[in-house]
């Protein structure tokens, strides 16, 4: 799982309007919130509202996982000496190569190779992976975190537990459980807010 939601944050595919694509798809995670899921492998479930909330939940948990795992020391100095080692080594190809000219055959010639700075462009590429999945991460929880408190704590939600003298037994206790439902969620929420607010200034590993 930790692999597949490092693939998510690191993505560096665009759309065909050259955005970075999103770590999960907005509409697909606000449908889940809001309890209307069409995904396939959850719509014939017949998930309650609440129990669709907390799969959305579970999956912004996952990259507050992936990035309290990425600002682990020993695992961000794992990624700085690959990263640096990559750029070593492609550095050393490119400022080497002019000494070992492509050999053609026939009167044909070619150019020496020039030196491109490819070690710098390795460094500045990398510099544009970490920013780019930062703000992926950033955008992603921050939206989804906010139609989470939207959708739980508005007054639509609030009605469907209102009392009404009219109601008999059986409706006082389907609107008891949606309170409590409504209640466990947001303290759900929060502490997801909570722990997002722990990992969401994350930094450039020192050395990168």
């Amino acid at each position: 799982m930790l692999t597949r939601v490092l693939q998510q944050l690191f993505n560096q595919k665009r759309t065909k309007n050259g955005l970075y694509i999103q770590i999960r798809d907005k509409k697909k995670m606000k449908e889940l919130i809001e309890g209307r899921t069409k995904e396939k492998d959850l719509k014939n479930l017949n998930l309650s509202p609440g129990d669709q909330t907390r799969i959305a939940i579970q999956r912004l948990r996952e990259t507050i996982g992936a990035l309290k795992y990425m600002q682990d020391k020993k695992i961000s100095k794992i990624f700085v000496d690959q990263k640096n080692r990559m750029g070593a080594m492609i550095g050393h190809i490119d400022r080497e190569l002019h000494k070992t000219p492509r050999v053609y055959k026939g009167d044909v010639e070619g150019h020496p190779w020039q030196e491109q700075k490819l070690e710098e462009k390795w460094n500045a590429y990398m510099d544009n992976v970490f920013s780019v999945a930062k703000q992926r991460a950033t955008d992603y929880m921050k939206l989804n975190i906010g139609v989470l408190k939207d959708e739980w704590n508005s007054d639509k939600k609030k009605n469907e537990f209102k009392a009404d003298s009219n109601d008999d037994q059986a409706k006082k206790d389907k609107k008891k459980g949606l309170k409590k439902t409504q209640e466990e969620t947001l303290a759900l929420i929060k502490k997801l807010s909570d722990e997002w607010d722990k990992v969401n200034d994350w930094q450039k590993p020192e050395n990168w």
